[in-house]
């Protein structure tokens, strides 16, 4: 829901006929499904991102980083594992630079939920759950190549 009231709001200035029907478009959904629900499992509180990129889908083809950060248990944390945690934090920003590629946006959006994360991370500390390496799960092979190496 995030990004949709992001999408709309930065129509808000220049409202049109489609900002119009996608304000109805959210609210209908919104209102369809009143009782969505967030599950919490016991965990050993390790950090755990899912980060993405769109290229250019945005107004003035600009590109969007988004990322949904949650906790889960150690033996949880390669990339094959299903979200067993609901997230508690989501992220969705248009990416402040000019990127080129959907590569460029996804190493963007890699980064920004990685600066993200810092705070998560020291806070989490703090509070007694010291963190492994922070595993961020992206689907673009060049982007994390880049990362990782």
């Amino acid at each position: 829901m995030l990004t949709a009231i992001g999408k709309i709001a930065t129509n808000i200035a220049n409202p049109t006929q489609s900002t119009l029907k996608a304000a109805e478009h959210f609210l209908q959904y919104a209102a369809s499904h009143p009782d969505a629900t967030m599950t919490f499992k016991p965990s050993d509180m390790q950090l755990k991102i899912i980060s993405d990129a769109s290229f250019a889908g945005d107004s003035q083809a600009r590109s969007r980083a988004g990322g949904v950060h949650f906790l889960c248990k150690a033996s949880e944390l390669s990339e094959d594992d299903t979200l067993t945690n609901a997230p508690f934090h989501y992220f969705s920003t248009i990416i402040p630079t000019i990127v080129t590629s959907a590569a460029e946006a996804e190493y963007a959006a890699l980064f920004l939920n990685g600066k993200d994360a810092n705070h998560e991370m020291a806070l989490l500390e703090y509070m007694g759950y010291p963190q492994t390496a922070i595993t961020i799960i992206c689907d673009n092979s060049c982007a994390a190549g880049t990362a990782n190496r």
